[in-house]
């Protein structure tokens, strides 16, 4: 009867320590697996995100208000001939800083990780060219 009552007990010891052992292996366990896979999840979300209908139609729009605008400038530029008196040549030179300006403002964007080939339009091209020429002389 000894060694039945020594069992009795050996197994419900080992019942109360699984008890309290197997909850927190599981705890440090599952707290581990989300650490380690973060940045899988974070990459995944963006991909969500920018797959997105309400973003792409963003993208699309920022874009193409942005061609509208270097059109709406290069216009502009096209009005100023030579020879130019100071006040031109200033208004020349403001609008050549912003159309330069827009012009990098589109290719940062366009070369974003996010961005790159997911969603660009055929008709928008992925990178605009940085003039050299300024016509404001």
């Amino acid at each position: 009867m000894n060694t039945s009552r020594s069992k009795l007990t050996a197994f419900s010891s080992l019942g109360a320590a699984l008890i309290v052992v197997l909850p927190t292996i599981l705890i440090f366990w599952g707290s581990a697996t989300a650490w380690i896979t973060a940045p899988f999840r974070g990459a995944v979300e963006e991909q969500a995100i920018t797959t997105r209908g309400a973003y792409r139609i963003q993208a699309y729009e920022r874009f193409y208000e942005w061609q509208e605008q270097l059109s709406a400038i290069d216009i502009k530029l096209q009005q100023y001939e030579p020879p130019l008196d100071q006040r031109q040549r200033t208004e020349c030179i403001g609008l050549w800083s912003a159309r330069a300006n827009l012009v990098s403002r589109y290719n940062a964007a366009s070369r974003q990780v996010e961005t790159q080939g997911k969603w660009m339009a055929d008709e928008l091209p992925s990178n605009l060219p940085q003039p050299t020429a300024s016509p404001c002389r």
